[in-house]
């Protein structure tokens, strides 16, 4: 690829830096189409698409002379176009090689698909790769522009001077498709990153995050195009390395609740919106919020008694349509509403501030007067706390209205730092937070939460309020329902030990299901294959990176600290692959075909799934533990592991940051150990290996090992 451009570099009469560009793409398009089909095994693509054996080959040159016949004897292979599989996002460009195998290049053509209407559309293999592209041709084969040299400027007058050989590349990096995506990614990101619970440096600010309105005119530039994406990703890093630098400091925040609350003694004509703020400030809940449920407007937030507060979560953010089985997995009520017990003082408060309520006709207001009454109120929270604010400290001056909340939760991860999951008011989750909320079960009654509260208010007042004794145990459990128990995990992998294989096959495919199930726990998996692709583990280091969800090198990569039986169990995945020189790096079965005498030629390596499990245990049927393994299967997601190590996060109060890490949970561009990070690594490995013997102490037993598993002995018959 550099050889070639270095060529066109060299000459006198270049290509034109566009050519050059289409160049660069066509050339990953392949490079990563090749990979594609490579690791994913597509053996008929790769039988027709690279049917050469010699590897010093141009693969654009082969692509040439083989596009005629591919599109007279295999058009249909390949589908490049708008994806039609509900699974995948709806309207996005995507190279489908067969139902199960797809993927979204990084670079795609600027036309669009032509409607399969059109009687002659462009065949994709032409208008993907290029290969009637006179100009790109010319490139492959070195051949220079035949006009004059290639000009740059504001007017186009100005020659290519011997320094510009790279500056174009930069620029063409932004060009009108990509700007596009970027963006489209970028804004998601951002509106997840708005509306989420916790913001951190840009916690307190209500203007965009960029600092001004994006408006058209700057979209369709793509020079300031860039400079909003940049300004844009530098305010993220920012926010996910926790640069508080907008909020105030505790002394400051100290006196700003003392003067309020001095100020509510004293008074008693303002107190129910001195009260509002408070209430606010200490449930983490906006007071747009607090007078829609004091109005009885909305029915997510309900202060039932004066010291009981019910939240109502959204059904949406956890998993539907589980088995329900309370032998295996931990029961969790459907009806997902939460109560909160509130401290003495808030309690207080809300007493006082429904009375108020009481003297406001609400039900004689129809919706628009509803909305005007509820704007003044707020209206009136701001004066006050903007005359609260007054002869304080300059750094008070970003806390408003309409952002006070905030600060239950930026104090919660200043103060401790530990997974919020239990702490987030899950009336109103954000995109950024639903991923990590879902997998997590706790108790209905919120006591991660309470325990907040009551520590933040007697970090900021002079009251000395003490926690309610832990209830957990014998408390109802909401939230997710996939957590399986401790007990019928450990039978299950008893269960497969205790199972007589009649040959090294079944054998081979008893241990790997052991082996798929117990990471699933140890490396918290999810379901599909790549989530346990165990080609970057060091035995030396302890260490193992997965590369899931991802687009790219750069995104969605997970360092893992493996645990010793973690390792244990992957040693012995790769002592098998040896032994039956399986290729591949994720967990597999072998699939033996019965219509003749096993012989090594029938039998072939099959994904292992929920599905091929079953089929391969059907072999057991008149098997005793049978029934049990086949009900433990069914209920059973292969993604169980990650519901398991999100809840014991929770209940042992891992770090928010660790945790996010561990299960990938950082979004593109922000992971826990890229460029702008300021996680240490060392930490990060020992506390969660310590976490994990934790897990393992809980779920595995060292009398159960797969190694135990034996072909059944022939009797010799005398």
């Amino acid at each position: 690829m550099l050889k070639y451009y270095f060529i066109q570099k060299s000459k006198n009469s270049p290509k034109y830096g566009g050519t050059i560009k289409y160049y660069f793409n066509i050339c990953l398009r392949i490079l990563e189409f090749a990979i594609y089909v490579n690791i994913k095994k597509i053996e008929n693509v790769k039988e027709i698409v690279f049917n050469k054996k010699e590897i010093n080959i141009c693969f654009y040159s082969h692509f040439v002379e083989i596009k005629n016949e591919i599109l007279l004897n295999n058009r249909n292979i390949i589908f490049y176009g708008k994806n039609n599989n509900s699974l995948l996002t709806l309207d996005e460009k995507l190279l489908f090689v067969n139902n199960k195998d797809w993927y979204n290049p990084i670079s795609k053509p600027t036309n669009e698909s032509e409607d399969d209407s059109n009687s002659e559309p462009t065949f994709w293999f032409e208008r993907f790769f290029r290969v009637n592209d006179k100009q790109i041709s010319d490139v492959f084969n070195g051949i220079g522009s035949a006009g004059s040299i290639s000009t740059k400027g504001a007017k186009g007058k100005r020659p290519r001077r011997s320094d510009d050989i790279l500056d174009f590349l930069d620029e063409n990096i932004y060009n009108k498709n990509s700007l596009q995506e970027n963006n489209q990614d970028l804004e998601n990101i951002l509106e997840s990153t708005q509306a989420a619970d916790v913001i951190s440096s840009a916690i307190l600010l209500e203007k965009d995050i960029v600092g001004f309105k994006i408006r058209n005119k700057h979209v369709n530039s793509n020079y300031k195009n860039f400079l909003i994406d940049k300004k844009i990703s530098n305010n993220m890093a920012k926010n996910e390395m926790f640069l508080y630098s907008k909020a105030p400091n505790r002394k400051v925040l100290k006196e700003l609740i003392k003067k309020i609350l001095d100020d509510d003694r004293e008074d008693k004509e303002e107190s129910y919106y001195r009260k509002l703020i408070m209430v606010s400030l200490f449930t983490g809940i906006s007071i747009e919020n607090l007078i829609d449920s004091f109005c009885k407007k909305i029915n997510n937030i309900i202060f039932e008694k004066d010291n009981l507060l019910k939240i109502k979560h959204e059904k949406s953010i956890f998993a539907k349509n589980v088995t329900v089985n309370d032998e295996i997995l931990i029961p969790t009520i459907k009806n997902n509403n939460s109560t909160v017990v509130l401290p003495s003082m808030l309690s207080n408060m809300v007493y006082h501030i429904k009375n108020s309520i009481d003297n406001i006709f609400i039900e004689t207001l129809n919706e628009e007067e509803y909305k005007k009454m509820r704007k003044i109120e707020i209206n009136k929270c701001g004066k006050i706390l903007g005359a609260s604010k007054r002869n304080l400290s300059k750094s008070i001056s970003y806390v408003t209205i309409k952002s006070i909340h905030r600060l239950f939760f930026h104090y919660y991860h200043l103060s401790y730092g530990y997974t919020d999951t239990g702490i987030l008011p899950m009336y109103k989750v954000s995109n950024n937070n639903r991923a990590r909320v879902c997998y997590v079960a706790q108790p209905k009654r919120l006591i991660y939460y309470e325990k907040w509260m009551i520590d933040f208010l007697n970090k900021f007042t002079e009251n000395n309020i003490l926690f309610l004794e832990n209830i957990q145990n014998n408390q109802k459990m909401i939230g997710s329902p996939k957590v399986i128990k401790d007990k019928p995990f450990k039978l299950f992998l008893k269960n497969i030990t205790k199972l007589s294989p009649k040959n090294n096959i079944e054998k081979f495919n008893l241990q790997m299901i052991f082996i798929r199930y117990s990471l699933s726990i140890l490396l918290a998996t999810r379901n599909f294959n790549t989530s346990c692709e165990l080609l970057e583990f060091s035995e030396k280091l302890g260490l193992l990176t997965i590369h899931e969800k991802a687009k790219h090198v750069n995104s969605s990569k997970r360092l893992i600290k493996v645990s010793p039986r973690a390792v244990k169990y992957i040693k012995l995945f790769f002592e098998l692959k040896r032994e039956f020189s399986y290729d591949g790096y994720a967990p597999i079965l072998i699939k033996i075909y019965k219509s003749k005498k096993y012989k090594d030629e029938n039998h072939e390596f099959i994904d292992l799934n929920k599905k091929t499990v079953l089929e391969f245990l059907g072999n057991y049927s008149q098997n005793k533990r049978y029934e049990e393994l086949v009900k433990f299967i069914k209920i059973v997601e292969l993604n169980f592991g990650r519901h398991v190590f999100a809840t014991e996060s929770l209940s042992k109060k891992l770090k928010k940051d660790y945790e996010n890490e561990f299960m990938g949970h950082y979004s593109k561009g922000n992971l826990g150990f890229g460029i702008f990070s300021n996680m240490k690594s060392e930490s990060y490995l020992n506390t969660v290996e310590k976490f994990m013997k934790k897990i393992e102490r809980i779920y595995f037993s060292n009398k159960i090992n797969p190694r135990n598993i034996k072909c059944k002995e022939k009797k010799i018959l005398k």
